[in-house]
């Protein structure tokens, strides 16, 4: 009875902390993901390749997932605690495949110089057609991502727009900050968990 009870109660809580989060509270969307956060490091520690495990790691990976999906949240229809699961899990799966496309792509162009492109992301659970609800809270995000990225110093927002949004390899981001590319990543990464506390706040 007791594990029926406590069943009942998560899924009140992920039902509310879903609306919630579609009526814009970024609270609520960070407390949703730190919810599985656990679940995804556990994927992403099972599918990184070995080759890639040197240069990216499982916690890297999520924090990306969680960054891309603070963003693509609106296009997000499914209510169950199994839906949402399955949509971060797939978004975290294509930011496995994207790294491995990227690092192939790196060993391919120096050593043919013929580039490659990359597939774009790809959501398990989404709406073919944005709904004008979706859209206006596709704008509000925008914007309070951009506000939360001028509230941070230099060096976090450049190595976000380098890594994140342009999609460069940490090598890459490292050469132009005249970084590691290890330093990079521990600088991407604390610059991820920066943003993603000034949304929730």
């Amino acid at each position: 009875m007791s594990v029926d009870r406590s069943a009942a109660w998560s899924d009140v809580w992920h039902e509310h902390s879903v609306a919630a989060a579609r009526a814009g509270s970024f609270a609520a969307l960070g407390q949703l993901f730190d919810h599985y956060r656990d679940y995804l490091l556990r994927i992403a520690a099972q599918e990184l390749p070995a080759d890639l495990r040197g240069k990216i790691g499982a916690s890297d990976v999520v924090q990306e997932t969680f960054l891309q999906a603070t963003q693509d949240f609106p296009r997000f229809v499914g209510h169950t605690e199994a839906e949402l699961k399955a949509w971060l899990r797939r978004i975290l799966l294509n930011n496995v495949l994207d790294a491995h496309k990227r690092f192939t792509t790196q060993k391919r162009a120096a050593e043919l110089e013929v580039p490659i492109d990359v597939a774009p992301h790809a959501g398990a659970v989404v709406c073919p057609q944005p709904r004008p609800s979706s859209l206006a809270y596709s704008a509000e995000m925008r914007v309070a991502i951009e506000r939360c990225m001028a509230r941070l110093p230099e060096d976090y927002r450049r190595v976000i727009e380098l890594r994140t949004f342009e999609e460069m390899s940490f090598e890459e981001v490292g050469r132009l900050l005249a970084r590691s590319a290890e330093a990079a990543r521990r600088l991407w990464t604390r610059a991820i968990q920066r943003l993603m506390r000034e949304l929730d706040e």
